[in-house]
């Protein structure tokens, strides 16, 4: 948790300042940075408050940038979509794209395994996208209710983990349900407390 708390600030920081250059030096920065990672990848993983890490993530953001520039374009985000998840679920099924492990700013093979990620990634946001559009009213206030608590979980999950102390290998199901649940049932609580806005980054439920 502290890893990934670490490298979502640091990053967040990182690209925000280069969102006060023009956009073509802001890819060239980000594109060399992640050239640089490629090169001297485990290097950089060790450097204090994940700054290595932080960097390669930027490339991630700037695509994450870019499909919300075009997403008002896509007029069939479940088509598209999955037309996007089949391209970049393509060269992993056949081996050819090696796996990301950001924890150790492993970008796998270079240029492709990045695409790949950002193809899977778009797709399956504009098909869920697609797919939340036509549920119904209620199910849109429930998933906002619950989306106040993802931070916590993301940040606080392996704490249940720890506290389990159950071994990677002999992890039942029920030990990362309770991973999932017990810090989304603190958020839910949290929610409609006045700490709501400070610990969970949301406005106090009504």
């Amino acid at each position: 948790a502290y890893w990934f708390m670490s490298a979502l600030f640091v990053s967040a920081v990182m690209f925000r300042a280069l969102e006060r250059v023009p956009l073509a030096l802001r890819v060239a920065l980000i594109a060399t940075i992640t050239a640089v990672t490629y090169l001297f990848g485990d290097v950089l993983a060790r450097l204090p408050l994940s700054l290595g890490v932080a960097g390669a993530a930027l490339i991630f953001l700037l695509a994450g940038q870019g499909l919300r520039r075009v997403r008002s374009r896509v007029e069939a985000p479940i088509r598209f979509g999955a037309a996007c998840l089949v391209a970049g679920a393509t060269p992993v099924v056949a081996g050819v794209s090696a796996p990301l492990d950001m924890k150790y700013n492993e970008l796998g093979t270079p240029v492709l395994s990045i695409v790949v990620a950002v193809l899977i990634s778009s797709g399956l946001v504009l098909i869920l996208e697609g797919v939340f559009a036509r549920l119904p009213a209620r199910v849109h206030v429930l998933s906002t209710r619950l989306a106040a608590g993802c931070l916590m979980v993301v940040l606080t999950h392996t704490y249940v983990l720890w506290l389990l102390a159950v071994p990677d290998t002999e992890r039942p199901f029920w030990v990362l349900i309770a991973a999932l649940a017990l810090p989304w049932a603190v958020a839910m609580t949290l929610h409609r407390t006045p700490l709501s806005p400070v610990l969970l980054g949301a406005p106090r439920a009504s």
